[in-house]
């Protein structure tokens, strides 16, 4: 308890709805995912799919997945699939830095997008640490690509740690932060060198397998201290899957931009 702040408990013997208030952007966020429930149903899977599209997005405090879904997901390895991460923040500002080049926008204007969209999606995912983490190193990114320097990827990642841990000490004993930082750190450490091994095989193909072997080896340890098992098969279902997860998260942020848009009646 104490690792998700929780210190204390009460108990109430009745409530009573005093009022419904704007909170944060909520209401922007319950709006997508009642858009992707509906919009994708599947005979005889009721909710599952939208609200699988849904949680793979927004993350994990925006829905409430059966725990059926979950379980199957967490006997596979493949859990951390049904929470927004780095990984969404990287597929989603990349591709507004790449879709502002493409349209011959200057660099600064689509370095100013990519942080407002950034600041948007913070909000929509419930500030989980992960996303926080993720959109701190992004902005140092955009802000290197804004000054025409080089980032220090390594040294910025260690600052954003003893930054967010200052602000809340209680993130350095939650296991998702635990992992998002030893996985982002395999993947910098990692992946070139491994590249540099398959380079035998396409540039792509090559990347798709670094990736999530990187992060695979820097937190496997953890894993193992945690929940005492190790599933041989998450490697390469990871591999196997990492395509169709952009997809499914490139298809999933679509359909909730056209659901702030045209929302469902």
């Amino acid at each position: 308890m104490a690792r998700q702040g929780i210190f204390a408990g009460l108990r109430g013997e009745t409530a009573t709805l005093v009022g419904e208030k704007f909170c944060g952007l909520n209401p922007l966020r319950q709006r997508i995912v009642n858009a992707q429930t509906a919009w994708l149903p599947v005979q005889g899977q009721g909710q599952w799919p939208g609200l699988l599209i849904s949680s793979i997005v927004l993350g994990a405090k925006a829905v409430n997945l059966p725990a059926e879904l979950r379980n199957l997901f967490q006997a596979v390895g493949l859990s951390h699939f049904l929470a927004a991460s780095g990984y969404q923040v990287s597929l989603l500002v990349g591709t507004v830095l790449l879709l502002g080049k493409k349209a011959g926008v200057s660099s600064k204007l689509a370095i100013a997008v990519g942080l407002i969209t950034l600041a948007f999606y913070l909000g929509l995912t419930g500030l989980e640490p992960s996303v926080i983490r993720a959109s701190l190193l992004w902005v140092g990114v955009m802000a290197a690509l804004a000054s025409e320097q080089k980032l220090n990827t390594v040294g910025a990642l260690l600052l954003i740690a003893t930054v967010m841990l200052l602000v809340n000490p209680v993130w350095s004993q939650a296991l998702g932060f635990q992992l998002s930082f030893l996985a982002t750190l395999g993947i910098v450490v990692m992946v070139p060198p491994l590249q540099q091994r398959l380079d035998f095989l396409p540039g792509k193909i090559a990347g798709v397998i670094a990736v999530p072997l990187a992060a695979s080896v820097w937190t496997t340890p953890i894993l193992l201290q945690q929940f005492g098992y190790f599933i041989p098969a998450a490697l390469p279902l990871n591999i196997l899957i990492t395509p169709l997860l952009a997809l499914l998260s490139l298809g999933g942020m679509v359909s909730a931009l056209c659901a702030l848009i045209f929302p469902p009646r």
